[in-house]
């Protein structure tokens, strides 16, 4: 068991201690970026990461053409699969189902199209279902004979490669573009649609297309335990004329995006959204969260949050964490992985997949960089990168060169030793505890080793004493940090 500090549960008290991301590294593009002899862009905004059975990876990517419009050559857009053994060495399966030149070579096959549908589709997120089944959810971008559509649907596969649309008049999600000020303006009542060229529908199935409007920034997890998906999607709040938050820069000025969460048993039909992420008065007024993929990990969600700050048109990567994936917190508030300088593929934005890779002691993150600005109309260039960080350091406490304290609320001691991951430059004193912060004889502060350096696992150590005695007992340690960062306590 670990006592992670992404919230405050497991401290008692805690002195001159800052809450800092963990340290990144990033490895560089391993797709697009600044290749001017690869005429598509790879785009993992939306894409999915998972684990292949007896081993690698398999990643689902938009592409489409470069060009000043990506949506002026539909037929270019669509979904492409690469694979790697390892998570770090990726390339694209050469799927043949399209001989037509103008569309992407090696884009997966989807069948059930409507013939009056003239689009793409795009960010894919696939799950593995009981069974070894695919499903993917996808938007689609076009028209379907005279109105125009943008949508979120779904379809199925057995191999991942070929996938049979379910139903194309049955979407997950709607995107308010398909529904004009009807989908953009608070308070508008259903017959604000019937101007629109969708045919005019009762009033209740009307509502019922309301609950279903978000962006598309959307990521779909299975879980094969509980029989349940769990979709992390943005909910657009009105930011009407007058509000302190509204910002004629962005594309979409008359509403703000939050996150939200919905829930469904047959993956097919979604609940009504809850809201989980809203920007507060901690936050700067242009503050907007763009997307959250979610990351589980020993009893905790970890989001990958969008920080989208209109005024400088760049997208961050924060953290949020959560218990129970409904009530999340932002303690720390900070960038986890920074934008690379003006010249990198990720200087303006970072967007990340949906699952981490697992390499060892550490996680690795595929994402999508960007070097254009967010409303920038012109030819985009975009990079798939990969960066790499400790399992246990998404986040830290952290202190300088004087000396900050903290001692943990009570735990049930489990492991045979206290470890504690850390990097030191100065050092750590311990003293172990009973329930109620009173050190125990022979585990004083005076009696502990010292411990300094970078660690995974330093072992709390006294010098006449071990912790065995105390296993399965209800403890609590009280530490002395100087000049260092830790990251968990292993109980």
């Amino acid at each position: 068991m670990y006592l992670y500090f992404f919230d405050d549960e497991h401290i008692a008290h805690k002195s001159d201690l800052v809450r800092v991301p963990g340290p990144v590294t990033k490895l560089g593009a391993i797709m697009g970026g600044d290749d001017p002899d690869s005429p598509y862009n790879y785009d993992l905004f939306a894409g999915t990461v998972m684990p292949l059975d007896g081993g690698g990876y398999r990643a689902y990517f938009s592409v489409f053409r470069r060009s000043v419009d990506i949506f002026s050559l539909i037929a270019s857009g669509g979904v492409v699969v690469c694979e790697s053994s390892d998570g770090l060495n990726w390339h694209q399966v050469p799927l043949n189902f399209y001989q037509n030149p103008q569309i992407t070579p090696g884009r997966v096959r989807m069948e059930n199209i409507p013939d009056d549908f003239k689009g793409m589709f795009i960010q894919p997120q696939v799950v593995r279902l009981n069974g070894g089944t695919y499903r993917m959810y996808a938007w689609f971008h076009g028209r379907k004979g005279s109105y125009a559509v943008v949508r979120y649907l779904v379809a199925d596969s057995t191999d991942g490669y070929s996938f049979t649309l379910r139903d194309f008049d049955a979407p997950a999600l709607y995107h308010p573009c398909e529904f004009g000020r009807w989908g953009w303006e608070a308070g508008l009542v259903p017959m604000d649609f019937a101007s629109m060229e969708h045919p005019v529908l009762p009033a209740d199935q009307m509502m019922r297309l309301k609950s279903l409007r978000s962006n598309d920034a959307t990521y779909v997890y299975y879980s094969e335990e509980r029989e349940e998906y769990t979709m992390y999607t943005v909910f657009l709040l009105s930011n009407p004329e007058g509000s302190p938050r509204r910002e004629g820069r962005d594309n979409a000025e008359s509403l703000l995006r939050a996150i939200s969460v919905r829930t469904s048993r047959d993956g097919l039909s979604f609940s009504e959204p809850r809201l989980v992420l809203v920007p507060d008065e901690l936050d700067p007024m242009d503050q907007q969260f763009y997307y959250m993929s979610v990351h589980k990990q020993d009893g905790w969600h970890i989001g990958f949050v969008g920080d989208y700050e209109i005024v400088d048109q760049t997208m961050d990567l924060q953290l949020a964490f959560s218990r129970d994936g409904v009530l999340w917190q932002r303690l720390m508030r900070s960038p986890f992985i920074s934008r690379g300088n003006e010249r990198s593929f990720d200087s303006c934005s970072i967007y990340a997949s949906s699952d981490l890779i697992d390499a060892g002691d550490d996680w690795i993150l595929m994402y999508r960089g960007g070097s254009a600005l967010h409303n920038y109309q012109g030819e985009h260039r975009f990079g798939t990168g990969l960066a790499r960080f400790g399992k246990r350091r998404f986040m830290g406490l952290h202190t300088d060169k004087h000396a900050a304290f903290m001692l943990t609320k009570p735990f049930i001691l489990t492991s045979p030793e206290i470890t504690i991951d850390a990097d030191i430059r100065g050092h750590i004193r311990a003293e172990l505890c009973d329930p109620f912060g009173i050190p125990l004889e022979g585990y004083r502060r005076e009696d502990f080793i010292p411990i300094s350096g970078d660690n995974r696992k330093h072992i709390l150590k006294w010098r006449n004493k071990t912790v065995q005695e105390y296993r399965y007992d209800a403890l609590s340690v009280r530490f002395e940090i100087t000049d260092g960062t830790v990251y968990a306590v292993g109980v």
